[in-house]
C-alpha cells in the first residue's frame, strides 16, 4: 500500500509541474500583437474614399517589412506604398477605387519577433470618379511601389501584372493566419487535456491516501 502511495504521490507531482508548464507557454503564445482597431473599422460602411488604411495594435510593432494590402470589389491592389509604422500604428496609402466590398489585411512583425497576420473588411458605398481612378492608374504605373521588372511589360499592363500578384498575396495572407490559428488551437487542447488529467489523478490520489487500510480475507472457520 505504502509504494502505491508513493507511485502516486509522484505521478501528480509530474503532471502537476507539466501542466503548469503548458500553462507557462501558453501565456508566452499570448504574447503576440493582437489588433485592437482600425480606420477603417472592420464592418464599415463609408460614404467617401480613404487615402489610407490602418491598424492598431496593442503592443509596439517592429519596422520588419510590413505588409499593407487592399482588395477590391474588382480584384484589383489598390495599397500604392510601403507601410509606415509609428509605434503601436500601422499605416498604408491606398488609391481611389470603385463602390463595394473591401479587404484590408495585414502582416506585420510583432513585440515578441513571431509574425501576425489578419484582415479587417469594410464597404465602400461611393466609388472613385472616373477622372480619380484614371490618376491614381497613371500614377500606380509611373511611379507607383512595384515597379515593372525590366524587360517585362510597361504601362497598363505592367500595373494590371503588379495588381495581380499583390491580389494573390493578399488571399493567401489569410490562409497563413486560418494555419496559424489552427496549429495553436491544437497545442491549447492539448495542454487543456494533460491539465484535466492531472486534476483527475490529483483527485484519485488524494482518495487513495484517505482511505484507511484495507482488511484482509477473513478465514474460514473449521466446523
Amino acid at each position: 500500500m505504502t509504494s502505491a502511495r508513493t507511485w502516486l504521490a509522484r505521478l501528480t507531482i509530474a503532471l502537476v509541474v507539466a501542466a503548469g508548464f503548458g500553462i507557462g507557454v501558453a501565456a508566452s503564445a499570448s504574447a503576440h500583437d493582437v489588433l485592437i482597431s482600425s480606420d477603417p473599422a472592420d464592418g464599415a460602411t463609408l460614404r467617401s474614399v480613404p487615402s489610407t488604411v490602418s491598424f492598431t495594435f496593442d503592443q509596439p510593432v517592429q519596422n520588419f517589412d510590413p505588409v499593407v494590402s487592399l482588395i477590391g470589389p474588382d480584384g484589383k491592389q489598390y495599397a500604392t506604398a510601403t507601410p509606415q509604422i509609428s509605434g503601436s500604428v500601422v499605416t498604408g496609402d491606398v488609391a481611389p477605387g470603385p463602390a463595394g466590398a473591401y479587404t484590408a489585411a495585414y502582416r506585420i512583425v510583432s513585440a515578441d519577433g513571431h509574425p501576425v497576420t489578419g484582415e479587417v473588411r469594410f464597404t465602400l458605398a461611393a466609388g472613385a470618379s472616373s477622372a480619380s481612378a484614371v490618376s491614381a492608374s497613371a500614377v500606380s504605373a509611373s511611379g507607383g511601389p512595384a515597379p515593372p521588372v525590366a524587360g517585362g511589360p510597361s504601362g497598363s499592363s505592367a500595373s494590371s501584372t503588379s495588381s495581380a500578384s499583390a491580389a494573390s498575396s493578399a488571399s493567401a495572407a489569410p490562409a497563413v493566419a486560418s494555419a496559424s490559428s489552427g496549429s495553436s488551437g491544437l497545442s491549447a487542447g492539448i495542454w487543456i487535456g494533460l491539465i484535466v488529467a492531472a486534476l483527475v489523478i490529483a483527485a484519485a490520489a488524494v482518495v487513495l491516501l484517505r482511505r484507511p487500510p484495507g482488511r484482509g480475507p477473513r478465514a474460514d472457520k473449521d466446523y
